[in-house]
């Protein structure tokens, strides 16, 4: 790698480290998530500090260093104010970005996740309101993407094909099972799906970011939430 070098980045989050530092921890297209110092980004006089807000899309130059690697120079693309000026919008998704940011190691970068963080910003940003269903969406899509997508298609313990039934999405194996293979049902980490709910976990597997847009009724709504919370915290 090159002594300096220029990507594109998302900011995760940011935090002072000294009276005129500040350290920002950016998701970058090229090299996966990094922590660089920002020098001078406390200064009331400073140019880089409102290119630098979290949630920020930039094209930056990162300085590799001694001691640290720093960004030499940022500019923002798309500041993403639709979502930072609204309420609900901003509380949904700094929890979204804060399990990603949990969820994502640094320095193994996925142009794929970087593009699915990407889309769901500006998804969220096109919206009138916050949807905290889209938010479940992203999560179950980078979850696949780290390697642990669900078994959606067929059991996981005869191998049949999953069928319009009562079947169950069992957390601990990690997908579906149809009815006749639950010989101990009701434990904890056995969730009931429907036949609907399993069409849609499919859909959004499959599909891009940015082609997710549809209405389910709210009942199927707080299921799919349901599972995607639970499968998000197993793991």
């Amino acid at each position: 790698m090159d002594s300096t070098f220029g990507t594109l980045g998302i900011i995760l989050n940011r935090f002072p480290i000294n009276d005129n530092d500040v350290k920002a921890v950016v998701y970058t297209e090229d090299t996966g998530k990094l922590e660089l110092v920002v020098r001078g980004a406390r200064k009331m006089s400073s140019k880089i500090a409102g290119h630098i807000e979290p949630l920020n899309l930039i094209n930056l130059m990162v300085v590799k260093g001694r001691r640290y690697d720093y960004i030499g120079s940022a500019i923002c693309l798309n500041c993403f104010y639709n979502i930072k000026n609204n309420f609900e919008k901003i509380k949904n998704v700094g929890e979204t970005i804060g399990f990603f940011d949990s969820a994502i190691k640094f320095e193994e970068p996925d142009k794929k996740i970087f593009e699915l963080l990407k889309s769901f910003l500006e998804a969220i940003d096109a919206k009138e309101s916050a949807n905290e269903l889209l938010s479940g969406f992203f999560i179950f899509k980078l979850l696949v993407e780290l390697g642990h997508g669900p078994e959606l298609y067929d059991c996981l313990i005869c191998k049949s094909k999953i069928k319009e039934e009562n079947n169950i999405f069992d957390l601990k194996l990690g997908g579906l099972v149809c009815p006749k293979c639950l010989k101990r049902p009701g434990k904890n980490y056995q969730l009931t799906v429907s036949s609907d709910c399993i069409k849609i976990l499919r859909l959004v597997r499959d599909t891009n970011m940015d082609k997710l847009s549809f209405r389910i009724d709210n009942k199927l709504k707080i299921e799919m939430q349901k599972i995607i919370e639970k499968f998000k915290n197993y793991i």
